[in-house]
């Protein structure tokens, strides 16, 4: 036995911690290598499993490999667990796939770019394509940066005999083609200027209401209303083109914005809109009717331009005025024609009477026609006298129609109608070009000059040549301008942006302007100070009674005080009694007009006053000359 000292005791513990301490790194070492081989060797397995089986789903799909990498559509290889197995280089450049994203990522990476309303259905064609089906499906991928695409997806099942391998995946972008066709319905269905929808989708919209209201209570009506903007003709002659589209615009904007989620507005053409409301009860119909007036009626702020437009609305209702939209419209049409007749802003329910209206319509515009053409149109006279002088100093133009059989018509069964078809602009030409020929005559027969007054429509108005129609007239009779005088209404100058300019053109032309039917608001009259007028007419509504009507009272002495403010003369139009004419004289009224002094009468009759008219003058002027130059100034 080997007796150790104590110091070769200690040496021999050292190298036994050695040895251990070596040991335990060692069988460390190993085992971290033998965890990292396992992973290594479970990693490779499973690679190595998905290699085999993308190796054998290929080779039975027989595909070229340069045309899956060249293929513009973008493509996935899965089996039958809905694995990736490969993608091709579109696929990646669509959706951003990482280059070894396909290595065991489920189809649920795809998922992720779908829309969720669309998943259910991808899931069950994928669930049907593993059955064997050859499917396709439309969705919506959305990619990076939000954009939306549309693709169409083809599923094509792998087999080898009855048993699914797994399949492809072919996604075709045609967003462009998609694009195009939505734009084409859009052409199709929709009016280019106000992006409302058009009479064909309000035809097939009409169609698919038709189906519902088959089911709906009886009492619910389906509605047609016809809109026609009455003004926007002015628009057009007096701003633009340009400001006219803009309006329409606006219009259209409000008359959506007054109806329901269900109803249709639909523009036809040029100034015309139909809407269509399904299920609607009369009550609620009244309503909408009632607000579209209302919105339409405000002022349009157009360019700096505030412009004013109204509405005529006519309403047909299925099943009681029609069975189908043609005739829907047809009728309230004609409904729309009646409400027109009232000046505008105004709606009408479609009546079966109004067919029988219409048909007069119809009949009376072609026999005004002929009227025209065959000068069976006359014009009689009314004198306007001086209060101060009791001369005559103008004869206001009045038309007549001399018919062959009826006699002779008033204006107001004939001129309503003559400004609804347009025929108001050749017959206004008429009527100036006669009545300015009548005053040249008088004056050559040896009368004293005296201004010839003529009432103008708005439609002739706004006839873009207007201006030069009177100077070639006034050059043609050999009237000088200052004996013309043209009556132009309140409507026509606040409701116009061009009726300033009118004015102004006009006077240009040395002839003379009145303002007539300004209505009851004060206000309205202080927005026409600075217009170079030459006088305002105060209409038989406010004449009326005037010694004793307080309100009237009131409405004239403003205009007499404020017109003379101006150095406008005034006339009364309309005076029937001496009560009416002293009053107006008493308050300095300055000319008058109505049956008390005269009806209106012939050309022929005319002249027995002139000759009255002559005598008084010269008596005047033996009296005083002052008198007569004063009362030359009218």
């Amino acid at each position: 036995m080997k007796i150790t000292t104590e110091g070769e005791v200690a040496m021999n513990d050292v190298s036994v911690m050695m040895n251990s301490l070596i040991l335990s790194f060692l069988v460390g070492m190993a085992t971290t290598l033998l965890i990292g081989w396992a992973i290594g060797l479970l990693r490779r397995g499973k690679q190595g499993k998905l290699d085999i089986e993308k190796r054998t789903i290929w080779k039975k799909a027989n595909r070229d490999q340069m045309f899956w990498e060249t293929n513009s559509d973008a493509c996935l290889l899965l089996n039958t667990n809905g694995e990736i197995l490969e993608v091709n280089p579109a696929l990646r450049n669509l959706i951003d796939f990482e280059d070894s994203a396909e290595n065991g990522h489920s189809i649920a990476t795809i998922m992720d770019y779908i829309g969720q309303e669309e998943v259910l259905a991808i899931r069950k064609h994928l669930h049907r394509m593993f059955q064997g089906e050859t499917l396709n499906a439309n969705v919506t991928l959305v990619i990076k940066s939000n954009r939306s695409l549309h693709v169409n997806v083809t599923f094509l099942p792998l087999t080898r005999g009855k048993k699914v391998l797994g399949g492809i995946l072919m996604i075709r972008d045609y967003t462009d083609q998609k694009n195009m066709e939505e734009q084409l319905y859009h052409q199709a269905y929709y009016d280019a200027l106000t992006d409302l929808p058009n009479r064909r989708l309000l035809e097939f919209r009409f169609q698919e209401a038709l189906q519902t209201m088959k089911n709906s209570e009886q009492m619910e009506k389906l509605a047609v209303m016809f809109l026609d903007i009455d003004s926007l003709q002015g628009i057009n002659h007096s701003l633009g083109h340009q400001f006219g589209d803009l309006a329409l615009i606006t219009i259209a904007n409000r008359l959506k914005a007054c109806v329901r989620d269900c109803d249709t507005v639909a523009r036809l053409d040029g100034d015309e809109f139909i809407l269509l409301l399904p299920s609607i009860m009369q009550d609620e119909l009244l309503l909408i009717s009632d607000k579209i007036i209302q919105a339409i009626e405000q002022p349009c702020l157009i360019k700096g331009h505030e412009v004013h437009v109204t509405a005529s609305i006519g309403v047909a209702s299925y099943p009681d005025d029609g069975q189908n939209v043609q005739a829907l419209i047809k009728q309230a049409d004609t409904a729309m024609f009646h409400a027109k007749s009232r000046n505008g802003s105004h709606y009408k329910l479609f009546s079966p009477i109004m067919n029988d209206v219409d048909f007069e319509r119809s009949h009376v515009e072609s026999e005004l026609q002929r009227a025209l053409k065959n000068k069976e149109l006359r014009l009689y006279y009314q004198p306007k006298v001086s209060l101060e002088t009791q001369r005559i100093v103008a004869m206001e133009a009045l038309i007549r129609w001399d018919h062959p059989i009826k006699g002779l018509i008033v204006p107001d069964e004939f001129v309503p109608l003559a400004e609804q078809t347009g025929l108001i602009v050749p017959i206004g030409e008429w009527v100036l070009r006669t009545a300015c020929k009548q005053a040249v005559e008088w004056q050559q027969q040896g009368y004293p000059p005296i201004r010839i007054s003529i009432n103008l429509a708005n439609r002739q108005v706004w006839k873009h040549n207007f201006i030069e129609m009177i100077a070639a007239i006034l050059k043609e009779t050999g009237l000088k301008a200052e004996y013309l005088e043209l009556e132009l209404t309140e409507n026509m100058l606040l409701n116009n942006n061009r009726g300033y300019q009118l004015v102004h053109q006009i006077k240009e032309l040395g002839v003379q302007v009145s303002i007539d039917q300004f209505g009851s608001d004060f206000h309205s009259l202080r927005q026409l100070i600075g217009l170079p007028v030459d006088r305002i007419n105060i209409d038989r509504p406010f004449i009326y009674e005037l010694p004793y009507e307080t309100k009237n009272q009131a409405v004239v002495l403003s205009v007499i005080a404020l017109a003379h403010q101006l150095d406008w003369t005034v006339l009364a139009k309309g005076v029937e009694t001496q009560e009416e004419l002293n009053y107006l004289s008493k308050h300095h009224c300055d000319e008058y007009q109505g049956y008390l002094f005269q009806e209106p009468v012939s050309s022929e009759k005319v002249k027995a006053l002139l000759r009255q008219n002559l005598v008084l003058l010269n008596r005047m002027n033996e009296r005083s000359p002052l008198i007569f130059k004063k009362a030359e100034k009218g």
